[in-house]
């Protein structure tokens, strides 16, 4: 069914909206589009694209097979299910998926390099490095193509050819904001590589100005004394608890950046526990319970709902999201980094003495912050993108922690990411022991795993540990005055 003229304006501000990552908004366009056209590729497309920006993956999943049956040889469909498979983890069937689209499509470069994106997270790198060379011997250029080229460079690789290949993207008029930004964090990287340190540091503030979404820092620090004083210990005494065993529940929490993917991948080794990602399923719990506009940090800071029905509600929806990463394992873990807003939630849907493992990634503030600067997140992180924020977010960070220190009934395991470089055999053995989990070697090898890990750090856990990344804000240190400042006395943390 063709979309007619006023819709036609609707469909572009919405796919604008999902070019700017501004997901939400695209979705209450895309979302009325759907119901009007329900065949129509290009609006399911938008739809299901607004949705996954959004971490609704299976929403968007249930779209596109739908679309798939209708447009059977339509690559673009094939190309955004291998996405969607990706983020759900089903990698057989997105391999499957995106050799459809290639086959259907052999000189697309944006299929290319969607499909040198998923061999590089398989560990594929060879038939990686293989597809990169052929499409540049073809003169195919895409965003996708770049970005894996970059980060094959920053392993091993041509870092001059991945250089030419990004700023050959990046000079193109039609590139989309979020495309754009991408290019601009990977040259960052690049330069970084290079030795060109302010030449780096000027690509990514110019990444994070082009990704830039608003964020109050005053209002964050009034947010979260309004979440300190609704899980006071005398709040928490009142409160209802739920019935449900989560001891197999294992939350890996901290800021962004602080190696909690690090950590996720050694627990993952032990035979015991399969790692399960960053899971969305207590975000949508603490949305439930506490509704906020899409532009805020998720918060508890209103406790009213709470009551037997409602924990007990929240401890079944999460436990039926583990079910679904493994029905066997003695423990599975979720490493959300941002789970340690919801500690008090987490404490309390549980059955007593039945509580998940809470496990603490802690990193040096300065240098937590400075990778968070430089990380083109693939979700709202809208703090993420101004040295000062940043500063600011982390000692919020800092207060909240604190809080649950002082009032949560359960134990919360500290791993210092610089104390695991050191000693890496005593630490993961301390973390073991938390876990109530015999010893395993295989966790000391945990960078010969090949599940695969979806965020920023896909790649550094599949290397041994390395101490390259430590302390190394300080080759910035003339430029990171707001930051430097903003943090306080949490420097010395």
């Amino acid at each position: 069914m063709n979309v007619n003229l006023a819709h036609q304006q609707q469909l572009r501000q919405a796919a604008a909206f999902c070019g700017a990552g501004d997901y939400a908004s695209a979705l209450s366009i895309a979302r009325k589009l759907a119901k009007l056209y329900p065949s129509n590729p290009n609006v399911q497309m938008c739809y299901a694209t607004s949705l996954r920006g959004l971490d609704y993956y299976d929403d968007a999943r249930r779209v596109l097979e739908k679309l798939a049956k209708i447009q059977t040889s339509n690559p673009g469909i094939h190309n955004d299910l291998c996405i969607t498979y990706q983020r759900l983890g089903r990698w057989d069937e997105a391999l499957r998926s995106i050799t459809r689209a290639a086959e259907l499509a052999p000189t697309n470069p944006y299929v290319a390099g969607v499909r040198a994106d998923c061999l590089f997270a398989l560990g594929q790198l060879d038939e990686c490095r293989m597809l990169i060379s052929s499409c540049d011997e073809r003169g195919m250029v895409s965003a996708p193509l770049a970005m894996v080229g970059a980060k094959l460079a920053l392993r091993s690789g041509d870092v001059d050819a991945a250089v030419a290949r990004v700023e050959a993207v990046a000079s193109q008029d039609s590139l989309s904001p979020i495309h754009r930004a991408a290019m601009l964090y990977a040259l960052g990287d690049l330069k970084d590589k290079q030795g060109e340190i302010d030449e780096a540091f000027y690509l990514y503030v110019q990444a994070n100005t082009v990704r830039d979404m608003p964020f109050d820092a005053a209002h964050h620090a009034q947010r979260i004394g309004q979440l300190i004083a609704s899980w006071s210990a005398e709040a928490m005494q009142s409160m209802p608890r739920g019935r449900l065993d989560g001891s197999r529940c294992v939350f890996i929490v901290g800021m962004p950046r602080s190696a909690t993917s690090l950590v996720e991948q050694v627990l993952a080794s032990h035979p015991d526990v399969v790692g399960g990602g960053e899971l969305v399923a207590m975000q949508r719990a603490v949305h439930a319970l506490s509704p906020a506009p899409a532009q805020l940090v998720s918060l508890m800071t209103d406790t009213s709902k709470l009551n037997q029905v409602s924990v007990d509600k929240a401890a079944r929806a999460y436990l039926d999201a583990i079910r679904h990463v493994s029905s066997s394992a003695l423990h599975v873990t979720d490493k959300m980094p941002s789970n340690f807003f919801h500690l008090g939630l987490i404490s309390r849907i549980f059955a007593p003495g039945k509580e998940p493992r809470i496990v603490h990634c802690v990193r040096n503030p300065i240098d937590t912050c400075w990778s968070c600067y430089r990380q083109n997140f693939t979700s709202g992180s809208p703090f993420a993108y101004d040295l000062a924020n940043l500063g600011a977010f982390y000692r919020e960070y800092l207060h909240v922690m604190d809080h649950w220190k002082r009032v949560l009934p359960i134990a919360i395991h500290e791993v210092v990411y610089e104390q695991l470089l050191e000693e890496p055999e005593r630490q993961v053995r301390a973390l073991l022991d938390h876990l109530d989990l015999a010893w395993d070697d295989a966790c000391m090898k945990f960078h010969e795993n090949k599940r695969v890990v979806l965020t920023a750090s896909q790649d550094q856990v599949r290397q041994k540990l390395y101490t390259t990344s430590r302390g190394g804000w300080k080759r910035y240190e003339k430029h990171l005055g707001p930051l430097i400042e903003a943090l306080g006395d949490a420097v010395s943390v």
